[in-house]
């Protein structure tokens, strides 16, 4: 099986500007925090700490080559779900029904009984040019059976 270096060259690549906390030696002592109310503070100042940086990477859309990622040869691989599966675990808005049915999927294609799922979700985007909202948190989930 092809590297993914070897892989990769053959994707079209695009760039990409992806924003993260600045590694600030004030987040040591307290906590990033961004108060998404809609209310009026004495000092807004106050709002929110959070400073970003900005990096620019190449990316590609992997799913043209998912054919040619394996799990034994590159620790991942892609996969598409069925329809029925999606219409049974994943069109709502039920996280614990969607962690079982990709827990099922695992458990099936790897042929094990232990399987550990980890959900770490953008609930809503958040852009420094609008520090008032949406507001961004990331949910945790864990499922496992």
């Amino acid at each position: 099986m092809a590297s993914l270096l070897h892989i990769r060259q053959g994707l079209q690549q695009y760039s990409v500007r992806i924003e993260y906390l600045k590694p600030l030696a004030k987040y040591n002592r307290e906590k990033p925090y961004l108060l998404g109310l809609d209310i009026p503070l004495a000092d807004e100042s106050g709002r929110s700490n959070l400073e970003f940086e900005s990096i620019t990477l190449k990316a590609a859309d992997a799913r043209i080559v998912r054919d040619r990622l394996s799990v034994e040869c590159h620790g991942f691989e892609l996969l598409t779900l069925p329809p029925e599966v999606m219409a049974r675990h994943f069109d709502h808005n039920d996280k614990r029904l969607e962690m079982e049915g990709v827990h099922a999927i695992l458990a099936n294609k790897f042929k094990t009984d232990k399987v550990i799922v980890y959900d770490h979700a953008l609930l809503e985007a958040y852009s420094p040019e609008n520090p008032k909202g949406p507001f961004a948190a990331l949910r945790p989930t864990i499922y496992y059976n």
